[in-house]
C-alpha cells in the first residue's frame, strides 16, 4: 500500500465489500456464541405468538418467529440481528448520497465497522427497535426534504413498529416533537407531523388492548416492579457517561472535541437537525434517569445510527478516512478478544463456581441428553427462567419455571396452569444441589438424581404427587401480591393470573 493511500477507498464498491465481509463476520459470531437466556426467552415468545408478552411489546417474538421458519439453529434465530444493522449501514449511504458520495460512504462505513454493528448479533427487543427507529427518522428526513405525505406516512408506520418493539420508541417521538417545536412551521409540515403520530395510534392500540385484557403486566413490570428499591447515586450518572464515551468511541469523541469550533454543521441542511434531536433528546432523558437507575448500554443503541449520520456533516474526507482506520482497529480488538475467548477450552474454567452454567451454555445438547430418558415421565421444570428457557430451546419442549422467581421474565405465568399439574410428577433441573427441605411441602415423595457432563454436575429433583393447594398459597399468592398488584381504579378487562388462581377473590376485589 502506498504511504498516502486510503485505508479504505471511499468508493461504492468498497461499501459492497464491507457489507459482505461484515455479514460473514456477524454470521460467524452468531453461530459461535452460545444462546443467551434472554434470547431463549424470546424464542419462547416466538413459539407462542401473541399480541403482547409479560414484559414487552411483541415485535421481537414476531421477528424471531419469521426467521425461525427457515430453521431452528442459532443462525436463523439471530438472522434478524445480523440483517437489521446491515440494512442501517446501507440506509445511511442511501440517505446521504446526494450530499456527496464520499461523505455518504464515509458515514456508512464508519457505522458498519463500529462495534455497534459488528457485535450486534444477539437478538433482543432492541433488534427491531434499532431498525424501525432509524428508518422512521430517515423517512421523516425525506418527508421534510420532499414535502411528500407518503414519506411522513412511512415514518409514522416505522415509529409505530418501533413502539411495538420497545417502549423506548416514545423517546424518539419526543425528539420529533422537540424538532417540530423549534423549527419554522408550515401548515403542510405540521400536518405531516400529525400524520406521523396519528399512524402510531393503531400500533399503540394493539398494545393497549392486550394489556387491558391481561391485567397490565407491561405497565406493572416497566413502571413499578423493576424500579423498586432504586436509589439516587451520582455514580450511576458517571457510569452512564462512560458508557456513552465507549459507544461514541474515545477517538471519535476526541476528534469531535478538537473540532468543536467547527460544529456548525446544520447549515448544510437545517433538516439534519432532526437527527440531532433524535439522538440527543433520548440521551438527555436517559442521563436524567441515570441519577437513580443504572442504564444499560443496549438501552441507547437504537438512537446511535443518527449519530453516525451527523458525523458525515462534521468530518471532512481526511477525518473520515482516518476515523475509518481507527474504527477498524477498535472493532478488530473486540473481535480478537471474542475469538480468543471462544477458542479457549471450556475445561479451563472447571474450578469456576459457574462452570456448570458454562457447560449448559456451550453444550446444551449434551446436557439435555441426560434428561431425555425422563422427559416423557415427568413435567420438566427449573427454578431459574434462564435454565428453563435454554432447556426449552434445546429440547423443543416447554419447561416450566418452579417457584416465585423475580419480577424478570415471567412469561411462564401465562403459559403454565399449575392447577393442571396437581398430583403430577415434576423434574426440577438445576446446576446446584437442591435442598430437599425447601421442596418438601410441595410433593408427596422426592428423590435426587445427578449426572455429569464434561465434569460439571447437574441435579434433578424428581418430585411425585405435586400439591397444588400448597403451592397456590406458598408461591402463587406471594407472586400475585408482589408482581400482579393492579392499582385500584385502573380499569381492566381481565387478569390472567388473578382469574386463574384466585377467581373469587379477584371478583370481590374489583
Amino acid at each position: 500500500m502506498k504511504p498516502n493511500a486510503a485505508f479504505l477507498p471511499l468508493e461504492r464498491r468498497t461499501l459492497g465489500w464491507v457489507l459482505f465481509a461484515t455479514f460473514l463476520i456477524k454470521s460467524w459470531l452468531a453461530m459461535a456464541i452460545p444462546i443467551t437466556s434472554d434470547e431463549a426467552y424470546f424464542v419462547q415468545w416466538a413459539t407462542h405468538l401473541d399480541f403482547g408478552y409479560y414484559d414487552h411489546p411483541p415485535m421481537a417474538g414476531w421477528l424471531i418467529h419469521g426467521t425461525m421458519l427457515l430453521g431452528h439453529g442459532l443462525f436463523w434465530v439471530r438472522l434478524g440481528a445480523i440483517l437489521a444493522t446491515l440494512a442501517i449501514g446501507a440506509g445511511i449511504y442511501w440517505l446521504l448520497r446526494e450530499y456527496g458520495e464520499e461523505r455518504a460512504l464515509g458515514a456508512a462505513l464508519l457505522f458498519l465497522l463500529s462495534p455497534i454493528h459488528l457485535l450486534t448479533v444477539l437478538v433482543t427487543t432492541d433488534t427491531p427497535l434499532i431498525f424501525f427507529s432509524f428508518f422512521s427518522a430517515a423517512c421523516l428526513f425525506r418527508a421534510l426534504k420532499t414535502d411528500r405525505m407518503g414519506w411522513y406516512a412511512l415514518s409514522g408506520l416505522c415509529l409505530g413498529a418501533a413502539f411495538l418493539s420497545k417502549y423506548f420508541a416514545v423517546l424518539l417521538g419526543f425528539g420529533y416533537f422537540l424538532y417540530w417545536l423549534t423549527q419554522p412551521k408550515t401548515w403542510r409540515r405540521t400536518g405531516g407531523f400529525l400524520l406521523v403520530f396519528a399512524l402510531v395510534l393503531p400500533f399503540a392500540g394493539v398494545n393497549l388492548a392486550w394489556n387491558y385484557w391481561h391485567g397490565w403486566p407491561n405497565i406493572l413490570f416497566n413502571l413499578m416492579n423493576r424500579n423498586k428499591g432504586e436509589t439516587f447515586a451520582i455514580g450511576k450518572l458517571a457510569g452512564f457517561l462512560v458508557g456513552q464515551l465507549y459507544l461514541v468511541t474515545p477517538f471519535l469523541a476526541w476528534k469531535l472535541w478538537k473540532g468543536r469550533a467547527k460544529l456548525q454543521i446544520l447549515a448544510v441542511d437545517r433538516r439534519f437537525a432532526l437527527f440531532a434531536y433524535a439522538f440527543l433528546a433520548p440521551l438527555a432523558v436517559f442521563a436524567l434517569l441515570s441519577l437513580k437507575k443504572n442504564i444499560g448500554l443496549h438501552w441507547v443503541l437504537s438512537f446511535y445510527p443518527c449519530f453516525f449520520v451527523l458525523l458525515a456533516l462534521v468530518f471532512n474526507k481526511d477525518h473520515l478516512r482516518s476515523s475509518l482506520k481507527a474504527m477498524a482497529w477498535f472493532s478488530g480488538a473486540h473481535l480478537l478478544l471474542v475469538a480468543v475467548i471462544l477458542a479457549l477450552p471450556i475445561s479451563l474454567f472447571h474450578s469456576h463456581r459457574r462452570y456448570a452454567a458454562l457447560v449448559m451454555g456451550f453444550h446444551p445438547e449434551e446436557v439435555v441428553a441426560g434428561l431425555r430418558p425422563l422427559q416423557d415421565r415427568y413435567t420438566l421444570a427449573s427454578t431459574s427462567y434462564a435454565e428453563a428457557t435454554i432447556l426449552e430451546y434445546a429440547l423443543r419442549q416447554h419447561v416450566v419455571v418452579f417457584g416465585k422467581g423475580s419480577f424478570h421474565a415471567r412469561q411462564d405465568d401465562l403459559l403454565t396452569d399449575w392447577r393442571a399439574l396437581d398430583g403430577k410428577s415434576l423434574l426440577l433441573f438445576g446446576d446446584e444441589a437442591p435442598r430437599l427441605e425447601a421442596f418438601e411441602p410441595y410433593f408427596g415423595r422426592m428423590e435426587i438424581l445427578t449426572f455429569q457432563v464434561r465434569g460439571a454436575t447437574f441435579h434433578c429433583l424428581l418430585g411425585q404427587g405435586f400439591r397444588y393447594d400448597v403451592y397456590r398459597e406458598k408461591v402463587l399468592r406471594p407472586i400475585k401480591e408482589d408482581y400482579y398488584a393492579i392499582p385500584k381504579g385502573l380499569p381492566t378487562g381481565g387478569a390472567y393470573f388473578q382469574e386463574r388462581y384466585f377467581g373469587e377473590e379477584w371478583t370481590r376485589s374489583r
